[in-house]
């Protein structure tokens, strides 16, 4: 569908807050149905009735801005293949400020066999976005002397990528995820755990009842008072 694309396109330039459902979209373009169609209208129709709602961006006079990840998985989440969605998203952060510059929301190519496997999944691709952030931020002129710090919610993923050697239950997991250990140990990234209600990227792996959705929307989005 036509308006899929569009809604795409919106998703990722300007819209985070719609990533998890034009994702959730995209995956039955192949066989969509009237259910799917009536689904895209409805997202249009929040689009609509949100229409002043758009990314916030604010400035600070010292120009210094600390560059923060979020990451998260929902857990078998498709009913159809029970593959989990990752999600990330990055902010520039100067204390109460937080402006977001990328996100992403994605189904896992591989179907995890734990809850920590499928938050280490979607912790690999937020440090290998880290790294080039980091470095696009040093060519800037704004090098990260400090460790990324990627806000992580589960405490099994944070000590597998600490020392995944103590925990016989990773063996399954693929070798390159364990990229996140070495970048760890290079003091590049950091994952720090962050209580559930304060996960911003739960916006992008799951449905979310209201409330909180709104709440983590307007903290993403800059429109936070």
């Amino acid at each position: 569908m036509k308006l899929v694309g569009s809604l795409l396109y919106a998703a990722l330039v300007t819209r985070p807050n719609i990533a998890f459902a034009v994702q959730s979209l995209r995956k039955h373009l192949q066989a969509a149905s009237t259910e799917h169609w009536i689904a895209a209208k409805r997202v249009l129709r929040y689009l609509k009735g949100t229409r002043e709602i758009g990314l916030k961006y604010t400035g600070n006079t010292t120009g210094s801005f600390t560059l923060i990840g979020y990451a998260d998985a929902d857990y078998a989440g498709d009913k159809d293949n029970r593959r989990s969605t990752s999600g990330y998203t990055f902010t520039l952060s100067h204390g109460e400020i937080v402006n977001t510059i990328d996100w992403r929301a994605k189904q896992q190519e591989v179907v995890a066999l734990s809850s920590a496997e499928s938050e280490l999944i979607s912790a690999c691709s937020a440090t290998q976005t880290a790294i080039y952030i980091r470095q696009l931020l040093m060519d800037l002129g704004s090098k990260q002397d400090e460790p990324t710090m990627i806000m992580e919610d589960n405490q099994a993923c944070i000590a597998m990528s600490n020392n995944p050697i103590k925990h016989k239950r990773t063996k399954h997991i693929h070798v390159r995820y364990h990229f996140v250990r070495e970048k760890v140990e290079s003091k590049e990234v950091e994952l720090v755990y962050i209580p559930t209600q304060h996960q911003l990227a739960d916006i992008l792996t799951k449905p979310l009842l209201s409330i909180r959705f709104v709440m983590i929307r307007d903290r993403m989005m800059g429109h936070e008072f």
